[in-house]
C-alpha cells in the first residue's frame, strides 16, 4: 500500500505542529482519523479553550486540507497552485482542479447528494 502511505504523509504536511504538552492533550481527545482531511491540530491550537467533540458539528473551512472534498479558498492551505473551490452562501463552485477528471467530478457530485443535501454544486461541466 505505498500509495496510501504516500497520501498519509502528504496530508501530514498540513498538520499544525503543537508543543509537546499541547500535543499530549490533543491526543487525549482526537485520533489520527480526525486529521485525515482536516488540520484538527490547527483548529485545536486556535480553539483550545473551547474544544469540540470529534465528529460533532461542522468546523470552519480554515483548516481543510487540499484532500478534503470541499477544500475551499477559505482554507489557509489554498494557494494559487492548489486552489480550492468557492462557497457562495450554501452553494459550492469547485475549482478546475477539483473537477479536472470524470472520477473527481463524479465523487464530488456523489458527496453533495449524500452529505450536502439542499446545497447546490455549481459549475457542473
Amino acid at each position: 500500500m505505498p500509495g496510501l502511505r504516500a497520501a498519509a504523509k502528504k496530508t501530514k504536511n498540513y498538520d499544525t505542529p503543537l508543543d509537546a504538552d499541547v500535543e499530549t492533550d490533543y491526543e487525549k481527545q482526537y485520533t489520527p482519523q480526525n486529521s485525515k482531511d482536516y488540520d484538527m491540530r490547527g483548529w485545536y491550537k486556535e480553539n483550545a479553550q473551547t474544544p469540540a467533540k470529534p465528529h460533532q458539528g461542522h468546523y470552519t473551512d480554515k483548516y481543510k486540507k487540499p484532500n478534503h472534498i470541499t477544500f475551499s479558498t477559505e482554507s489557509k492551505y489554498s494557494t494559487k497552485e492548489n486552489t480550492g473551490g468557492s462557497w457562495m452562501g450554501h452553494d459550492f463552485a469547485p475549482s478546475d482542479q477539483q473537477v479536472n477528471t470524470p472520477e473527481k467530478k463524479s465523487k464530488l457530485k456523489d458527496y453533495f447528494k449524500r452529505v450536502e443535501k439542499g446545497k447546490l454544486l455549481l459549475k457542473d461541466k
